[in-house]
């Protein structure tokens, strides 16, 4: 005989060797699973508060560590997103938390209103000596635009060559969402 939480007997039947349930639990079944389900919600919701809680109060303790955690995981890990543009290209990782509790405060990144790591040289890795911390809209500014010559060469590479978009990237150097804005010139449409 076997037992499970809430006085629920279970058994093997006799005839087929089945695992079958008490009388008492089919006649109970959906007060039982209701309260199984009422318990499972609220450890949800306890287990989600908890984490909230615990988030919030690593941000506020050690804010350097989400953008270790994203600089790190996008030059190591294929699966994570936008390893194709670092990790992909050759960028490598070569700092430690450490550095980044560093870079906060010689940078005062918690005077920003929306702090982001940069690096100074865009074809070096992430080094202490490459790296800062400033502001997002400014970071965004700093990516630049393509010239002129650049947004006719990845046209005339689309049209002639037969590449995709991801091989006109690896060989220029640009991101695959930059080659397909100008492809379908919904950017740089002036050239």
């Amino acid at each position: 005989m076997y037992y499970c939480s809430d006085r629920i007997r279970f058994y093997n039947c006799k005839l087929c060797n089945r695992l079958r349930a008490s009388k008492w639990y089919l006649k109970n079944r959906k007060r039982v699973l209701n309260r199984v389900k009422k318990y499972a919600l609220l450890n949800r919701i306890k287990i989600k508060k908890y984490h909230k809680n615990w988030e919030y109060s690593r941000r506020i303790k050690e804010p350097w560590i989400y953008h270790y955690k994203s600089a790190h995981d996008r030059c190591t890990y294929s699966t994570a997103r936008g390893f194709e543009r670092y990790g992909g290209y050759g960028i490598k990782f070569l700092m430690t938390k450490e550095d980044f509790k560093f870079l906060w405060n010689r940078d005062k990144a918690y005077l920003l209103k929306k702090p982001s790591i940069d690096r100074e040289n865009t074809k070096g890795h992430y080094e202490l000596s490459n790296c800062r911390f400033i502001e997002m809209t400014e970071n965004n500014r700093r990516k630049g635009s393509l010239s002129r010559e650049q947004v006719i060469k990845i046209r005339s590479l689309y049209k002639t060559s037969g590449k995709s978009p991801k091989e006109i990237g690896k060989i220029l150097g640009v991101s695959r969402g930059i080659i397909y804005h100008v492809i379908r010139r919904s950017s740089y449409f002036y050239y």
